[in-house]
């Protein structure tokens, strides 16, 4: 008896079929593995700032670094700086002109500019500085209360208001677990409202001319604190003036692209959430809703202002 050969392959049909079924797979797997993605980043990026919460208890027992100024009978650096050997950076510590390091503790996954583009800010003189996606809270470490209400000029030192002396013993009136010392900031921001594009510099200090642009310093809330909306200016770069009080909230991720990046706050490259670290040594992600009221009073060690019932 006659069989007819059996058929090979698939019909054209049936291989559209097959080719729809793993588009849709596909279309289904990738929102899941960027969610992982994104979860790991974060979760990269809240160990790096445990490290600094770490190395900033190790630090400083007795008295903390300053923003940018001397430190226990050294020469003047800023707060990472003054951080390199408890960060097992005792090498870039002792020679400043490795401050053009990358450094993995400071560097977020998620910061896509700093992954993504160059490393180092040249400047002349004297080094060049490195990234960081991370900055230091100026009503902590530095001191906001010594600021020159004068206009600053180029004639102004370029340290003034830098010099903080906080102690945890006793500097944290409003709570150590209620205060941020560190929070995450882009990298790059690009301001297309003043036509400016700076850099968060993780190792940024006073070069020889004395020309300084603080908005290239890892800080936030640079202002006064008895007035929360007088940010205080460069003495260099008049359009970098800090913001404080509820000006001051951070950008989340998605709303500082583009252009739209305000240099004189924060920014956090997740979704939903600001990682910080508060200066009992705890990392806190905190909501992309809390109240810019909220934010502020965080920022603050001694204005005995209470935080909402948002944080």
């Amino acid at each position: 008896m006659f069989r007819g050969a059996r058929r090979a392959g698939f019909t054209l049909i049936e291989l559209l079929v097959v080719i729809a079924i793993i588009s849709i797979l596909i279309g289904l797997l990738l929102p899941a593995v960027q969610k992982v993605r994104e979860q790991a980043a974060k979760l990269q990026c809240q160990n790096n700032l445990h490290n600094l919460s770490v190395a900033l208890v190790n630090i400083g027992e007795k008295q903390l670094p300053p923003m940018y100024g001397t430190y226990k009978g050294n020469a003047k650096a800023n707060i990472f700086a003054w951080m390199l050997p408890v960060l097992d950076q005792e090498v870039l510590y002792s020679d400043p002109s490795y401050f053009s390091a990358k450094l993995k503790v400071l560097a977020c996954p998620a910061d896509t500019l700093y992954q993504t583009g160059s490393n180092i800010f040249p400047t002349t003189p004297p080094v060049e500085y490195g990234l960081s996606s991370y900055a230091a809270n100026y009503q902590v470490f530095g001191s906001p209360n010594d600021y020159n209400f004068n206009t600053p000029n180029q004639t102004t030192p370029p340290d003034f208001g830098m010099q903080g002396y906080a102690k945890f013993a006793s500097s944290f009136r409003d709570g150590l677990s209620t205060t941020i010392v560190f929070a995450e900031k882009a990298s790059h921001c690009i301001d297309g409202v003043n036509n400016t594009n700076y850099f968060t510099l993780w190792g940024y200090s006073a070069p020889r001319d004395g020309q300084w642009d603080h908005g290239y310093m890892p800080m936030f809330a640079y202002g006064n604190p008895n007035s929360p909306y007088t940010g205080y200016q460069s003495p260099l770069q008049q359009l970098y003036r800090g913001k404080v009080g509820p000006n001051l909230k951070f950008q989340v991720r998605g709303s500082f692209d583009n252009g739209n990046c305000d240099f004189n706050t924060t920014q956090t490259p997740h979704s939903g959430s600001m990682n910080v670290v508060l200066a009992d040594g705890s990392v806190k992600p905190v909501d992309a809703e809390v109240l810019p009221s909220t934010w502020w009073a965080a920022c603050t060690p001694n204005s005995k202002d209470k935080l909402g019932d948002d944080w």
